[in-house]
């Protein structure tokens, strides 16, 4: 991660571990999300081949940041592909070369119908600027389901509506059309 000296600070004195370390892996984790393929016989077929390449080609030599953005976006999806281009710049602007940390707050309200339970709420999302660009999952309040039911892509600001259906029968979250 590109940080530098800049987090070296009395008043921080954690913070480099934190954005480095917590951050860090949380990057590797949010790339592996989003290049998942649900429903493949290998969801995982892209994370793992960009594993691969960077082991293959960047073995016994250092990668920078700008090659590891460049093998990104050789596997990267067309969900990922918020600015057009075919770029993660936006990712690697906020999540690597940035210090924020987003925090996510969920306020929801759930209802009976005929149908199921309807859910509606809304995702707060604070401790960056309002345009930091944010892909998030959410699950269900359903036990035994670990399922995402929406993904925000592209979703800058402060809150994002949230609105799905549960049925009971399926016990798994279907979206409204």
């Amino acid at each position: 991660m590109t940080l530098g000296t800049r987090l070296n600070s009395s008043k921080s004195p954690l913070a480099y571990e934190e954005i480095v370390y917590s951050k860090g892996s949380w990057i590797i984790h949010m790339l592996r999300e989003m290049l998942r393929q649900p429903g493949a016989k290998n969801p995982d077929a892209r994370f793992t081949a960009l594993l691969q390449t960077l082991m293959k080609k960047y073995a016994y030599r250092s990668l920078s940041t700008d090659d590891f953005r460049r093998e990104v976006e050789t596997v990267m999806t067309t969900a990922m592909d918020l600015e057009g281009g075919r770029s993660m710049e936006w990712f690697f602007e906020e999540w690597v070369r940035g210090a924020g940390i987003p925090r996510y707050h969920v306020e929801f309200t759930a209802r009976h119908t005929e149908k199921g339970y309807e859910i509606r709420g809304k995702l707060f999302q604070t401790g960056v600027p309002r345009s930091f660009i944010a892909s998030v999952p959410s699950m269900p309040p359903v036990r035994d389901t670990a399922r995402p039911w929406y993904r925000s892509s592209g979703w800058a600001g402060n809150t994002i509506p949230l609105r799905g259906r549960v049925c009971p029968s399926k016990k798994l979250p279907s979206i409204p059309r």
